[in-house]
């Protein structure tokens, strides 16, 4: 048994569809343009939008890399706290001055003062995210976003949401294993956010198709609008960047 979704999704298809544009002159003041290895509009549109929805009084980014999802999230929402945790200082480009920033791995910092329900998890750091989604449910945080969400086998870090056995290509949560059953008993809301665009192959030259790759319907077929083009150029970017809100 797989599924792509569970739960009361507060949002459709059109209403995807219909922040695309909006998004679009955002994204088109990126702080970095050339952002390889980091986020690009099959992750940040996603973002942009939950965070904006779910309007969090504080963000936890753990992972920044060069600070394009930092900036985002400063589009997405101005007026909160951002909390930004990244190992290699170095390399951060873009800091914002809403922004904390450390060096303390989110599983051992002090989180104590923080309302977790007012709080936005969002994981990019190339851990575990299984393991960290079950931390953060000890520690009371509600709404979590996983960028690292690849197909197994394929991604850069173990244990992905959606979970599956290693043995299978499939991309889907599997509901039947044990991490499977964990997410659905101790979930409300599981959702992958669909592509803006998908192509007939993906960038590993597989078919993306729903029998290897299990994926949600794109947003878009076709370059309708000239806005579109740089979200049609960067499809195999995407990830199945999922978000998750915990149950207690």
């Amino acid at each position: 048994m797989q599924t792509l979704q569970f739960g009361n999704i507060p949002w459709n298809r059109q209403g995807l569809i219909g922040s695309l544009k909006a998004f679009s002159d955002v994204y088109a003041k990126r702080s970095n343009k050339n952002n390889i290895g980091g986020m690009k509009s099959p992750h940040m549109f996603p973002t942009w939008f939950l965070t904006k929805f779910i309007n969090p009084k504080v963000i936890i980014e753990s992972g920044v890399f060069k600070g394009c999802g930092t900036w985002l999230f400063d589009q997405a929402a101005p007026n909160a706290k951002k909390i930004c945790i990244e190992p290699l200082t170095n390399i951060i480009q873009y800091k914002s001055d809403m922004a904390e920033y450390t060096t303390i791995d989110f599983t051992i910092n002090d989180w104590s003062d923080l309302d977790k329900s007012e709080t936005l998890l969002f994981f990019d750091d190339h851990q575990n995210e299984i393991e960290r989604i079950k931390i953060a449910y000890n520690l009371g945080f509600k709404h979590i976003v996983c960028e690292d969400n690849y197909p197994v086998n394929h991604g850069p870090c173990e244990g992905q949401i959606p979970y599956s056995r290693v043995d299978s290509p499939k991309k889907a949560l599997m509901l039947n294993d044990e991490n499977g059953k964990w997410i659905i008993n101790n979930c409300e809301i599981y959702y992958e956010f669909p592509p803006i665009f998908k192509s007939d192959k993906t960038r590993w030259g597989t078919l993306w198709n729903d029998e290897n790759y299990p994926t949600q319907k794109p947003l878009c077929e076709t370059e309708t609008d000239d806005y579109l083009k740089v979200f049609n150029d960067e499809k195999l970017d995407y990830t199945w960047i999922c978000y998750l809100k915990l149950r207690y």
